[in-house]
């Protein structure tokens, strides 16, 4: 009995030192979802990506600071925009866990048997809890002068611009499994995130009627229009405490620094629009709080410290369907008649045959360093101070690929001029992916067989990643009153991208679950890039995402009363080069510096590249228990510039959108 106890003990106190949470993101849960949702577990960790097809690979991790002991959680407010997704998130506090045995009955005089380190004895029954939290939201959306993508040149065609107006809508449930004693951070939990109707456009969008007139049930086409499933399991993953850190394995989502690279795009924390999309990625993480083992060891101190460390390999890619690089090749057939169908390759049905030969499997290992102080100023609640690296090396050996991800993020907010003064924010985040790679077909010419006509995945010649994007804020705020802030935003472009064979490869949107304003990049050229690359080249859309430009953003908000908040903002945006989605731009600009190395490249603030420019203005309000119903207006209108406009062919663009959410 005594060495249960000791043992116990002994366990209880190096996971008390330990007193950690995790890095990273994609829990199940939302941003704003998960905090103050009383027997919620908030310890949150994990990494991320993007697709090695585009020739790009963010992988990234977000860390959290636990507490020693439990706080009163805070109710759920819809994240700010100047307290941009957390580079590092805040979770619920872990509080010390100890191994107290329970005393044994007088009448037995056998010792009892030890349910394992961490867990109190059998009589003191440990809890497995079922917890069910979630949001319901939909959006309608009326927007004039749409671009038409590839329109009909006849008269019967219609105008290059056209009058959208339509609703859709998503149901996320995230249930959780937890083990242990303390609901907020158990010793163990399995998480889920189910989503129903994603991104669902109300009424029938696939002619389910051959008459639209007698339709009676909708379709399940989604904004992309495609048809999804009713419901979609996104996202499982299990995570449990060890003595010295948390462990997390299983399909995760991620969201890093300011969301700029990756991102979870989980809850309501972007101000114009919703998150829609979001990175998922199949990764085993550990993270830990190496200062505070060094403070046990050395000090007995078990106090938690801002520093985290976490380590994380994610499987991309096990089996590249249609590539047959050293495995049986056989002869394709479409499935149903025989036929042979040239050019492709079906997954072997035989056992492992797909597993093996690793040399196509698309790998990345990731180190992830954050330093996360959200009480830096036990004084000022509002006050935080975080910041963070990222490191990735992502690999493919049949198509030599060997790519390289930094990630540098920071985010602040302090008061220099006294606690009741005003506060200063400063956040930001720069990234770039750098490397080589023999297996992106648009860019690196046509895919080449081996002397047998087998396909090999491999481009004729290399292209060369120098992708670069950085976002940078700085403003004054008065706590959660108001904001004053002024946003500068780059991702790099290419002038010729789809013409130069080979050589760099320098564009790729930020992520587009990252928003800024209503139309340029939402709309305008989400749709001027989609119809530039085509289907064949989807990875080159910016999908609503910042693209191949400089832009700056001066934005407020004003907080009305407890609920009610009116935001505003403007944008004006260059382009970085003016490449194929600009062509009658570019041939100005060429007519204009005849002698240029490279014509398309722009200059910093170049009235000929200049984009156009945008006024948003948003009414968000909140009401019921924790902010339960959430409602937001947004209105903008956008003016095409001289290099946009010539491709529009309508300068002048506007939307009003509304959305109510749920959120429990």
């Amino acid at each position: 009995m005594n060495r249960l106890v000791r043992a116990g003990t002994w366990f209880g106190l190096v996971l008390g030192v330990a007193g950690l949470s995790v890095v990273a993101t994609a829990s199940a849960q939302d941003a704003g979802v998960r905090r103050g949702r009383a027997g919620r577990a908030s310890a949150d960790a994990g990494v991320a990506e993007a697709p090695v097809d585009a020739g790009v690979a963010p992988v990234v991790a977000e860390a959290a600071a636990p507490e020693v002991a439990p706080v009163e959680p805070a109710p759920p407010v819809e994240a700010e925009r100047e307290i941009a997704p957390d580079p590092v998130p805040e979770p619920e506090p872990l509080p010390v866990v100890t191994a107290a045995p329970t005393p044994t009955p007088a009448a037995s005089s056998a010792p009892s048997a030890s349910p394992g380190p961490g867990v109190p004895a059998a009589d003191a029954s440990i809890p497995i809890r079922f917890e069910l939290h979630g949001y319901y939201r939909a959006r309608l959306v009326w927007t004039q002068n749409v671009p038409v993508v590839n329109p009909d040149p006849t008269p019967a065609g219609g105008a290059d611009g056209a009058f959208a107006g339509f609703g859709f809508m998503r149901l996320r449930l995230d249930p959780a499994i937890t083990y242990g004693t303390d609901p907020l951070n158990p010793i163990a939990a399995l998480r889920f995130q189910i989503d129903s109707l994603d991104n669902v456009v109300f009424g029938d969008n696939a002619r389910l009627m051959k008459t639209p007139l007698f339709t009676e049930g909708p379709s399940m086409t989604d904004i992309d229009g495609v048809d999804v499933q009713p419901f979609r399991l996104r996202r499982a993953w299990l995570e449990f405490l060890l003595p010295i850190g948390q462990l997390r394995i299983g399909r995760q989502g991620s969201q890093g620094g300011m969301g700029i690279l990756f991102n979870d795009g989980n809850g309501f924390k972007t101000d114009w629009g919703d998150p829609q999309y979001g990175t998922t990625y199949d990764r085993l993480l550990f993270a830990t709080r190496p200062l505070t083992i060094y403070n046990v060891i050395a000090h007995g101190d078990a106090r938690p410290t801002p520093l985290i460390l976490a380590i994380a390999h994610d499987w991309l890619v096990e089996d590249p369907v249609g590539l047959d690089t050293y495995g049986t090749y056989r002869d394709d057939y479409d499935g149903t008649t025989g036929t042979a169908v040239p050019g492709t390759l079906a997954r072997s049905p035989l056992p492992f045959q797909n597993a093996i030969n690793g040399v196509d499997d698309v790998e990345e290992s990731v180190l992830v360093l954050a330093w996360n102080d959200p009480k830096v100023n036990p004084l000022r609640a509002t006050d935080e101070l975080s910041l963070g690296f990222i490191g990735v090396y992502r690999s493919q050996n049949v198509t030599s690929s060997s790519v390289y991800i930094g990630d540098l993020f920071w985010k602040t907010r302090l008061s220099p001029f006294g606690n009741r003064s005003l506060q200063l924010v400063l956040n930001g985040e720069v990234e770039t992916i750098q490397g080589s790679s023999n297996g992106l077909g648009t860019i690196g010419g046509n895919f080449v067989d081996d002397p047998s006509g087998r396909p090999t995945g491999r481009t004729a010649v290399p292209v060369h990643a120098n992708i670069w994007g950085a976002v940078a804020q700085a403003g004054v705020a008065m706590d959660k009153k108001w904001l004053a802030m002024a946003e500068w935003g780059y991702a790099s472009g290419d002038s010729k991208v789809l013409s130069d064979v080979g050589g760099d490869f320098t564009q790729r949107p930020l992520h587009s679950d990252y928003h800024v304003g209503l139309l340029m990049y939402p709309v305008a050229l989400a749709a001027l890039t989609a119809d530039t690359y085509t289907e064949s080249a989807r990875p080159l859309w910016s999908r609503g995402g910042v693209w191949n430009s400089m832009y700056l953003f001066p934005q407020g908000r004003y907080q009305i009363m407890n609920g009610v908040e009116v935001l505003g903002a403007f944008l004006l945006a260059w382009a970085d080069t003016l490449n194929d989605a600009y062509p009658n731009a570019a041939d100005a600009r060429l007519t204009a510096h005849p002698g240029a190395a490279d014509p398309g490249q722009c200059s910093a603030f170049e009235p000929a590249c200049f984009l156009g420019w945008e006024a948003d203005v948003a009414l968000k309000v909140t009401w019921g228990e924790n902010d339960i119903l959430r409602w937001s207006t947004e209105f903008g209108v956008m003016g095409a510039g001289g290099a946009l406009a010539q491709e529009l062919h309508n300068d002048l663009l506007y939307t009003l959108q509304t959305r109510i959410a749920m959120v429990f």
